[in-house]
C-alpha cells in the first residue's frame, strides 16, 4: 500500500501544469492497510481476487466491521451476489459496482441488483456513479451479468477458431477490420489468459450449454503464457513494449492441439470470422434478453459499446441485431448451431 502512495506522490510531482487539481484529489485520500479503518465511511467496494472463496470472507469481515448504514459493494465481475452475500447480515445494503478497467478512463459502471437489495440503496449508488460522471447499466444478478457474460462466449469462440486452424492475426485482423479497436487474441493477452478461463469456467458452471473452452487455452495457461503480465500468451511481448510478437512456443502448443484433433492450419476468410464471433455474443444476448438480465435491448447496446469496445458505428449489438432481422439472426444462428453445436442455439421466444 505504501508503495502504491509514493508511487502516487511521485507522479504528481512530475505532473503537467493540471496537477494543482491533481494534488487537491490527493489530499483527501487516505490510505490504510487495515480493514478497520473502514468502519466509518458510509459505502466500501470491494476489489480483492475474483473468486468466490477470497472475496466471500472478505465482504463479511467488511459487514461485521462497518456500520449498519454502511454501503457494500464488490466489484466483482462474473461471481453470483446471491453467493457473495449468502453469510450476510444485512444484504439489502448489498449491492454489485463493477467498474472497468481503467476504471479512470471507462465511463461504464455495472450496477448489479439482487432480490433483496433495498431501493434506497440503489437510488444513491446510481446517484454517486452520476456525480462521478459514469454511465451506469443496471442489471440483474446472474454470474457475468452483460459484459462478461458476452465477452467470455465471444472468447470461448476465438480459441476455437484457433483450433479449427485460424491464425492469431487473422482473427485480430478481421475484428479490427470489423470495427473493434482491438482484435480479441491480443485482448486476451491483455486481460490475462488465466482471468479468461477462469472467468469462463465460472459461467460455465452456471450454465453448462455454454460448453467448454478450448485446450488451446488451458495449456498456455498451465506452461505460464498469461500474457502481457508474464511476456508470453498467444504472442510474445518485450519488456516494456505491449507489441504482439509471434511466439514459437504458442504456436507450438497451438499446433499440438489441432494435431490432436485432427486439424490444421487453413485461411479462413474475415467474413467468417467476423460472422462467428458477432453471432455467438448475439446467441448469448438472446438469453440474456429472456432471462430478463436487463430491461431494455438498449442496455445491451450502451454495455457493448461502452464495456466490450463493439463498434459504436455499429449501435451495438442489438442494433446490429434488429438491422439485420429477427428471421436472418435467427436463420444464421440456426445455421451455424449446426455446423458448430448447440452453443449457437438461440434462446427459445
Amino acid at each position: 500500500m505504501r508503495r502504491i502512495e509514493d508511487s502516487l506522490r511521485k507522479r504528481v510531482a512530475q505532473n503537467t501544469p493540471a496537477s494543482d487539481r491533481t494534488r487537491e484529489i490527493l489530499g483527501r485520500i487516505s490510505w490504510s492497510e487495515k480493514l478497520e479503518d473502514a468502519r466509518p465511511v458510509d459505502l466500501v467496494i470491494e476489489a480483492v481476487y475474483e473468486d468466490l472463496n477470497v472475496k466471500r470472507p472478505v465482504v463479511e469481515r467488511l459487514e461485521a466491521i462497518c456500520s449498519a448504514q454502511t454501503v457494500l459493494a464488490t466489484n466483482t465481475s462474473t461471481l453470483s451476489l446471491t453467493e457473495l452475500a449468502a453469510g450476510m447480515q444485512r444484504p439489502e445494503r448489498f449491492l454489485g459496482l463493477h467498474f472497468f478497467n481503467p476504471a479512470h478512463h471507462m465511463p461504464l459502471v455495472e450496477v448489479i441488483r439482487h432480490d433483496r437489495l433495498s431501493p434506497e440503496v440503489l437510488a444513491a449508488s446510481l446517484g454517486l456513479l452520476k456525480r462521478l460522471r459514469k454511465t451506469p447499466v443496471v442489471v440483474r444478478n446472474r454470474e457475468g451479468f452483460v459484459v462478461n457474460r458476452l465477452f467470455m462466449p465471444y472468447m470461448e469462440e476465438v480459441f476455437w477458431l484457433l483450433e479449427e486452424g485460424a491464425s492469431p492475426r487473422a482473427i485480430d485482423s478481421a475484428m479490427v477490420r470489423f470495427g473493434f479497436p482491438m482484435g480479441p487474441v491480443a485482448l486476451s493477452d491483455m486481460t490475462g489468459l488465466d482471468v479468461v478461463v477462469n472467468g469462463h469456467g465460472v459461467l460455465q458452471r452456471a450454465m453448462p450449454r455454454i460448453g467448454p473452452f478450448s485446450h488451446i487455452a488451458h495449456r498456455l495457461v498451465a506452461a505460464g503464457h498469461l500474457g502481457q503480465k508474464t511476456g508470453e500468451g498467444v504472442y510474445s511481448y518485450r519488456p516494456g513494449d505491449r507489441t504482439p510478437l509471434d511466439s514459437p512456443a504458442a504456436n507450438a502448443i497451438i499446433a499440438a492441439v489441432r494435431a490432436e484433433r485432427g486439424a490444421a492450419a487453413r485461411d479462413f476468410r474475415s467474413e467468417e470470422i467476423e460472422e462467428r464471433l458477432v453471432m455467438r455474443m448475439i446467441c448469448e444476448a438472446t438469453y440474456v434478453l429472456a432471462e430478463e438480465i436487463v430491461d431494455l435491448p438498449d442496455d445491451i447496446d450502451v454495455a457493448t459499446v461502452l464495456g466490450l469496445g463493439f463498434p459504436d458505428f455499429r449501435g451495438g449489438l442489438m442494433r446490429m441485431a434488429r438491422d439485420l432481422g429477427e428471421a436472418q439472426v435467427r436463420s444464421k444462428l440456426n445455421r451455424l448451431a449446426e455446423e458448430h453445436g448447440d452453443r449457437f442455439a438461440p434462446a427459445t421466444p
